[in-house]
């Protein structure tokens, strides 16, 4: 008996369940990255952009130039910045030479889309990871993550999701090597080591992929693969900064060490920051672990009714508050301080600390923790291993967040939020797999998209003024024909966008402004460098002033900050400038002791 052609069987059968696997992370892939291209040059995009121009005519030199931030030309080794990131732009910013486009010319759209590799490395870790702890729930689970307010918006030409995309990809290849045995075990080690090694070159809390793929190793056996695997990524890290010493005089991550100046109660400090970092961008993953808990189906859409309502009240009402402490620790007594917070502040407190205590529910739930006999049980942790390896593997994320974090920010717990994700999956995945249970999670990962889009339609706003701001300032005073050179201060996109549009830094002590020149002042909301300006020689011309309609912004607090989404008063502009001409020659120097900052 003879099987029917194959071109007579259904045309579904070509396209089976099991072959549409890969249909979900490539597709959210592309969605990923056409919405990161949407955003213009944002926040550090600025200082990369010097390094990837530079590596695109000099690739064997990367740091060997002078780079302008903080506030004045500086060696570029000096300022943080691992070298994969910039190395792969600066390998698009060639290309796009190559067909006869000179840097300031490329659309910056082109290099967003240029991060496709790294976004679809990263979705597709992801769906490997989910698939192997969260079966069953896998492809809302990914959305939800993804879509998040704290990936979304952070998806940008700086190199936090390219390293977790590195770092997800080298965990989810050794899990699969540790179930195959010879030659194709000793390659899936090999690739993770290489994608481990690169994440601790694209960011430095890329270490932890190392440590994480010891931990599954302790846990699930084949601990050699795994030493071949860090052994290999330590190798490459090592390799890289030895290249560095000797073309430069010193290893850069040496350099970033030896200026690090954050002490022990410092890193203590961050703690505060943290809770209300989580609860101000994962929300809805406190919600997935009510549900996954057993909450009812009310119970959980209340709690979404009070995240809805607190954010509506962020956008609505803007109250500060100011309380003077003194502190007294085992460390020593802290002076009296004011701290200022605000209502945002507070409403994100309690949501993380819900979550918090959420997630610690939810992880005794999978270890099975409490109840009669919970000493047995925890002996008997080999029936949980990879229940303990993702509890294991945040709490290292936890660990590296007080020690490499020099700032509070949403990416500093990005690596954080995705274990959190998979663990918290993980039980969904048991207790909300079929029916009524399985449509909520559907929709608990809508109510993620919308927000990660609302946070994202906030930032791109923000990114958009500074641009607006350059450009238009350009124009006004090109087309007022009155020559002169014009200055300005400011970094971030402002400063991209005003050298673009052929302005020139104010670099403190040194430039010389004559009469005739214009300068261009940001309020200080924007990071600047920090000048005296000198009223007598300067007058002021007029103001340009960013006025919209929506009462929140992501600056400074989603990327340096508690407050990753803040109230903002629709009185003041979103961005004021000053225009000032200078008549009489001056050096602006820096501010006085006891100036403002």
């Amino acid at each position: 008996m003879t099987s029917a052609p194959t071109s007579d069987r259904p045309a579904a059968a070509a396209f089976s369940p099991r072959a549409r696997w890969w249909v979900s992370p490539l597709t959210l892939a592309v969605v990923f990255t056409a919405l990161g291209s949407l955003k213009p040059i944002h926040i550090d995009e600025a200082a990369n952009y010097y390094y990837a121009v530079h590596i695109a005519d000099h690739p064997l030199d990367p740091f060997g130039f002078q780079v302008f931030w903080y506030h004045e030309p500086q060696h570029a080794n000096t300022v943080l910045t691992p070298p994969v990131m910039v190395s792969w732009w600066g390998a698009g910013v060639h290309l796009l030479k190559v067909l006869g486009m000179q840097p300031l010319e490329q659309p910056v759209a082109l290099w967003k889309l240029w991060l496709w590799p790294f976004t679809l490395l990263f979705t597709f870790a992801l769906d490997a990871l989910l698939r192997r702890f969260a079966r069953g729930l896998e492809t809302p689970l990914l959305w939800m993550t993804v879509l998040s307010p704290t990936i979304l918006p952070g998806l940008n030409l700086m190199p936090d999701v390219p390293a977790l995309a590195l770092s997800l990809g080298a965990l989810a290849v050794f899990l699969r090597a540790i179930q195959t045995e010879g030659k194709a075990a000793l390659a899936g080690a090999c690739l993770a080591g290489l994608l481990a090694g690169l994440a601790t070159q694209t960011k430095y809390t890329g270490f932890l992929a190392p440590a994480v793929l010891l931990v599954a190793a302790g846990l699930f056996g084949r601990m050699r693969l795994a030493l071949l695997a860090a052994a290999e990524a330590v190798l490459l890290f090592v390799a890289w900064e030895w290249v560095t010493a000797r073309l430069y005089g010193e290893s850069h991550f040496l350099y970033q060490l030896r200026h690090a100046s954050r002490t022990l109660p410092d890193r203590l400090g961050l703690l505060p920051a943290l809770i209300t970092t989580l609860g101000g961008v994962a929300p809805v993953l406190g919600l997935l672990g009510l549900a996954a808990l057993g909450a009812g189906r009310r119970v959980v859409w209340a709690g979404m009714a009070v995240v809805a309502l607190g954010y509506l009240t962020v956008a609505c009402v803007g109250v500060n508050f100011t309380v003077q402490a003194e502190v007294t620790s085992l460390f020593g007594s802290v002076p009296k301080q004011d701290f200022e917070f605000s209502l945002a502040d507070v409403l994100y407190f309690a949501w993380g600390l819900g979550l918090s205590v959420i997630g610690a529910m939810v992880g005794g739930r999978l270890c099975r923790f409490g109840g009669a006999g919970w000493r047995g049980r925890l002996a008997r942790w080999r029936g949980y291993r990879a229940e303990w390896f993702l509890m294991l593997w945040l709490l290292l994320e936890v660990a590296g967040y007080f020690a490499l974090s020099p700032f509070p920010a949403v990416r500093r717990v990005m690596g954080m939020f995705l274990a959190a994700s998979v663990l918290t999956g993980r039980l969904a995945s048991r207790t909300c797999r079929f029916g009524e249970r399985r449509a909520l999670v559907n929709r608990l990962a809508v109510c993620s998209g919308v927000l990660g889009l609302g946070f994202l339609a906030v930032d791109v706003l923000e990114a958009h003024t500074q641009k607006e701001a350059a450009e238009t300032l350009a124009r006004q005073i090109h087309r007022q024909g009155e020559g002169g050179m014009v200055w300005y201060v400011g970094h971030w996109g402002f400063q991209y966008y005003a050298e673009r549009a052929g302005m020139v830094p104010v670099v403190p002590g040194q430039s010389r402004l004559r009469v005739g020149d214009w300068l261009i002042l940001p309020d200080r909301r924007l990071i600047q460098q920090l000048i005296e300006v000198d009223q007598e020689r300067t007058v002021l011309v007029n103001y340009w002033a960013s006025r919209d309609r929506v009462p929140l912004r992501t600056l400074m607090g989603y990327y340096g900050g508690w407050t990753p989404l803040d109230h903002r008063p629709l009185s003041r502009p979103r961005l004021l400038v000053e225009v000032r001409r200078v008549v009489g020659d001056f050096v602006p120097a820096f501010p006085r002791s006891g100036a403002a900052p």
